[in-house]
């Protein structure tokens, strides 16, 4: 999970997401597509049925992967912000960051700079609003966050569903 306020303060445990309440044997349509839900994160959503659920032990592997997660922000513009450009350049030095709508909230969608480090191999980001905050954990969080390939995630997006309103 990730909060910030005042100062960035990012606490990220790696979960994964099987462990978060998903249908073990999604299946897939004639699109290629699968859907993904996951009870603990409150979403719904179509993903490319080849992409690889996180492994608990090495992370995320792009490029066919997806992370999910929430965050606490003192508003959406900052939370957007600090995860753009973070210490670590995630995204690279200067990535772009896009006003979005995700299932009917404001969102941003955060693409990469083409200084990105290979070993991010072109993974991008969406942080959105939540319709009211859901508790994981125990914390309770405002924003959605997902985590994906640049070259996907707009799709994945699109069929995105909050499960909590």
């Amino acid at each position: 999970m990730r909060k910030m306020k005042g100062a960035l303060l990012v606490l990220m445990i790696g979960v994964a997401v099987t462990a978060c309440g998903t249908d073990p044997a999604p299946t897939a349509g004639g699109d290629g597509m699968r859907e993904y839900t996951s009870e603990r994160f409150g979403v719904r959503m179509r993903i490319p049925a080849a992409w690889a659920d996180p492994d608990p032990d090495r992370g995320a592997q792009p490029p066919s992967f997806f992370l999910l997660d929430a965050l606490a922000a003192d508003s959406l513009e900052r939370g957007c912000d600090e995860s753009a450009h973070h210490k670590l350049e995630t995204f690279g030095k200067t990535p772009a960051i896009e006003d979005i709508t995700v299932a009917g909230s404001r969102g941003c969608l955060i693409l990469p700079s083409d200084d990105q480090h290979p070993d991010q191999l072109g993974q991008a980001q969406v942080i959105a609003r939540y319709p009211s905050p859901i508790e994981v954990a125990g914390e309770r969080y405002a924003y959605f966050v997902l985590d994906a390939h640049r070259n996907q995630i707009r799709d994945v997006v699109a069929s995105i569903e909050f499960l909590r309103a």
